[in-house]
C-alpha cells in the first residue's frame, strides 16, 4: 500500500486536461523514484493551493492505471531463454474519487459488490435535489 502526493510544475506539453497516469509517470521521471513491486493498492492525492491556485484546473482520473514503468525492473536470470520472459503490465482499477472545493466535497466511489458506482455529496441535504459537482 502506498500513498503518493504529486509534486510537479505545470507542464505546457501535456494535453489537457492531463491524465492521473501522465502526472504519476512525470513526477516518478522527474524525480527519478520508483516502486520496488507493484502496489496492490495506491492513493494519490493531487495538490491545490487554495481556491484558484491549482497546478491543473482539472485532471482525468480513467478507470485503469498502468503502473509498470514505474516499477523498479525485476533482475532478469539471464539462463532463461527469451520465450520464458513475459512483459506482463501491472494496472490498477479505480475505486474512488474525491473531489473538494474549500469545505465542499463529492465522493464517487465503486460498489465492487453490486457493481456499479456511488456518488456522494456533502451538501446534498442544502441543494435540495441538484448536484454541485466542484470542478
Amino acid at each position: 500500500e502506498f500513498f503518493v502526493q504529486l509534486f510537479l510544475e505545470p507542464d505546457e506539453s501535456l494535453k489537457l486536461p492531463p491524465t492521473v497516469g501522465q502526472l504519476l509517470n512525470k513526477m516518478f521521471k522527474e524525480q527519478n523514484i520508483s516502486f520496488s513491486e507493484a502496489p496492490k493498492k495506491l492513493l494519490i492525492q493531487i495538490p491545490r493551493y487554495g481556491k484558484q491556485f491549482k497546478t491543473y484546473e482539472k485532471v482525468v482520473a480513467g478507470l485503469q492505471l498502468d503502473v509498470t514503468d514505474l516499477i523498479d525492473p525485476p533482475d532478469l536470470d539471464t539462463s532463461q531463454s527469451n520465450e520464458e520472459c513475459t512483459d506482463a503490465r501491472s494496472s490498477l482499477r479505480l475505486l474512488s474519487v474525491i473531489c473538494i472545493k474549500t469545505s465542499h466535497y463529492v465522493c464517487f466511489a465503486r460498489a465492487i459488490s453490486q457493481n456499479r458506482w456511488i456518488f456522494f455529496d456533502s451538501m446534498a441535504d442544502r441543494l435540495y435535489d441538484k448536484f454541485n459537482i466542484p470542478e
